[in-house]
């Protein structure tokens, strides 16, 4: 363990806690508001693949346990077109200049915030037919596989198509467990997960979860319309100070 690594291991602990927090509360999001903070201390391309190995064991057990009510049609429409995405994902993280790959990250979640604020924000209102999914499976892939940030784009759909309350989370749990799983594997054979990093999820573990015991503890406290506002607001502002860093 390096002194660097020492010094910037609060960081890293405080970002890996309120991702997961955030995870608890909404179902997806981890990578939104943990990558910020990691980028502080260590680059997309290690931070895409850790995040991925600390969600990797929840996010299978979650999936697990809501497969009897998943809606078979809405897996079988999007898993082919998250496979195919994060494959292309993976590939621009892996070749990508590191500067840049934060830049477009810090942009990406502050016009993701920003859209998000938008009451009927368009881009999220489409209904839940084929071509919608296959856009939302694809581009979900394409995001999950460079930023580790694509579930918010399954569950968006999932919303729509499934008004049931039982299915949907379980549906979701499933398409976020395969999607960690198949970013893992990718990582792996693409050369992004070593010793170190292994090394360096062991040692945060224990912070997943703490978020998760945050959120659980804050979930019925705060409503949801309150509690996207508060996420998109935090978004916006994550984003830009990225994006200013990046830049500076």
């Amino acid at each position: 363990m390096t002194p660097d690594f020492v010094a910037t291991l609060p960081v890293a602990l405080i970002a890996v806690i309120g991702g997961y927090a955030l995870f608890s509360l909404f179902g997806f999001g981890s990578a939104i508001l943990a990558t910020p903070g990691l980028l502080l201390v260590m680059p997309m391309a290690r931070i895409v693949p850790l995040l991925a190995l600390l969600d990797a064991g929840s996010s299978a057990l979650r999936a697990w346990r809501g497969r009897a009510s998943i809606d078979g049609a809405a897996i079988r429409l999007l898993l082919p077109c998250m496979l195919a995405g994060q494959v292309l994902g993976v590939g621009l993280l892996r070749y990508l200049p590191v500067h840049e790959t934060g830049l477009l990250f810090g942009c990406f979640i502050a016009l993701l915030g920003l859209s998000s604020l938008r009451p009927q924000a368009q881009w999220l209102s489409g209904a839940g037919g084929i071509r919608s999914g296959i856009g939302h499976g694809l581009a979900g892939g394409v995001l999950g596989g460079m930023f580790g940030s694509g579930g918010f784009l399954y569950a968006r759909y999932l919303q729509r198509r499934l008004p049931e309350q039982e299915r949907f989370p379980a549906t979701q749990s499933v398409m976020i467990g395969i999607s960690t799983v198949w970013r893992v594997l990718l990582c792996i054979a693409s050369g992004l997960v070593d010793g170190s990093l292994l090394m360096t999820a062991a040692i945060l573990a224990p912070a997943v979860w703490a978020g998760f015991g945050i959120g659980h503890l804050a979930r019925g406290r705060i409503s949801r319309q309150r509690g996207d506002t508060l996420l998109n607001g935090l978004l916006v502002v994550a984003g830009l100070l990225l994006v200013y860093r990046h830049i500076g």
